[in-house]
């Protein structure tokens, strides 16, 4: 029998993020963390592993905090490193609550 308690469906899956999160990578990370939100599951993206950012990147993140929002489901960070942020600022977006209270236990 299938557990349908929404408590246990929204414990967020991780997800390790590649050292490259730029446009050339973005369609595998954007296809990998939809089925995670589809399954209907949060999602914990890792970012330790980032070293290269751009705007692709901060466009993910909305999205998936919009898609996150839509369903319930939690969206949230872990070492969050300084590309990360320094994306954000350039773009001119406000960093998700998520993202920021993990870059500062980073």
């Amino acid at each position: 029998m299938a557990n349908n308690d929404a408590s246990v469906l929204a414990i967020p899956a991780s997800f390790a993020l590649p050292a490259d999160c730029t446009i050339r990578g973005i369609a595998e990370i954007v296809s990998n963390c939809r089925q995670i939100l589809s399954a209907g599951k949060g999602l914990s993206l890792d970012c330790e592993a980032v070293k290269a950012v751009d705007l692709t990147f901060v466009q993910f993140v909305v999205s998936a905090g919009n898609s996150a929002a839509a369903r319930s489901l939690p969206l949230t960070f872990q070492s969050v490193p300084e590309p990360v942020l320094a994306a954000f600022a350039r773009a001119g977006v406000a960093m998700p609550a998520a993202l920021t209270s993990a870059s500062s236990r980073s």
